[in-house]
């Protein structure tokens, strides 16, 4: 049935996330491509793949949810009839938060060289390290369309990888627990050095987080095969599309404000140093 009142809470939050999640990305492409931005090249190279790695998930999200709501639950588009709608679903989903997790791995990554070099990594290797991520993303996120895993309505209004088939979760261990693991080892290494504003490394880290932690437990309850609790997964897809509110925020302001800083104290560092040696060769 269309018009449903269950079924307009979900695309009214992701267009909100949709549209924050645009401004993020417009600033992001504005920052690579104006020679007046006070942001790097390689930095805002790294914004812009934070932002886009939450739109594969969040966008086709919010427009198969208006899909339903207007269409109702009859439809190849609807994800609970485990059709079309379902992979579909499933796909830019998965690939989706697994791409947001590795974007979290490269700007954990990027700080760490901010931090201790001074400077971002080079551009061709951020560009690089970008194409790897989506490429990573997009192509893992396909396994259970090649039978590789397989996604399936969770029971909650949408489809994601199958958390009670055992393949699935074996691919999303192997997967998700290693990329959590190092990027919680990255921003751990972040605070103890203290370069970096501890406030925004324990930002990173809480958002990161609340927008996974739930797929842990789940692994073993799936493994287990045990029940999961009512509104478990609805749950953990809010969090994780939250990231598309919480990440234009905190990466693209407080980030952002952070790596302008450290840029410009850079570059001031070495006009001194200019201006130091100018002055010594010029001494009698």
């Amino acid at each position: 049935m269309p018009y449903s009142g269950a079924d307009a809470s979900m695309p009214s939050f992701l267009f909100i996330a949709t549209v924050a999640n645009f401004v993020f990305i417009g600033r992001s492409v504005r920052d690579c491509t104006s020679k007046k931005s006070p942001v790097s090249k390689p930095t805002a190279v790294s914004l812009l793949l934070t932002a886009v790695a939450e739109s594969i998930w969040v966008l086709p999200c919010f427009i198969q949810c208006v899909l339903v709501f207007f269409k109702g639950h009859g439809g190849d588009w609807a994800p609970d009839l485990n059709s079309e709608g379902c992979d579909i679903q499933g796909y830019y989903s998965f690939a989706g938060s697994l791409a947001a997790m590795l974007a979290s791995l490269l700007m954990a990554f990027v700080t760490l060289r901010l931090t201790r070099s001074n400077e971002p990594p080079p551009l061709k290797t951020v560009l690089g390290l970008c194409a790897a991520v989506l490429a990573t993303a997009l192509f893992i996120g396909a396994f259970p369309l090649m039978h590789i895993g397989r996604f399936a309505y969770l029971g909650e209004g949408f489809c994601y990888a199958d958390f009670n088939d055992t393949g699935t979760i074996i691919l999303m261990m192997i997967t998700i627990i290693p990329t959590v693991i190092t990027v919680l080892a990255l921003h751990t290494k972040l605070y103890l050095e203290g370069a970096w504003p501890k406030k925004i490394t324990l930002l990173m880290s809480f958002a990161f987080l609340t927008a996974w932690i739930l797929w842990i437990p789940a692994f073993f309850i799936g493994l287990a095969g045990a029940s999961f609790p009512k509104g478990y997964f609805i749950s953990g897809a809010i969090l994780g599309h939250a990231q598309a509110l919480v990440n234009p925020i905190l990466y693209g302001i407080f980030w952002r404000a952070s790596a302008i800083q450290m840029d410009r104290s850079r570059q001031q560092v070495a006009l001194t140093s200019k201006s130091d040696d100018e002055n010594e060769r010029g001494a009698p």
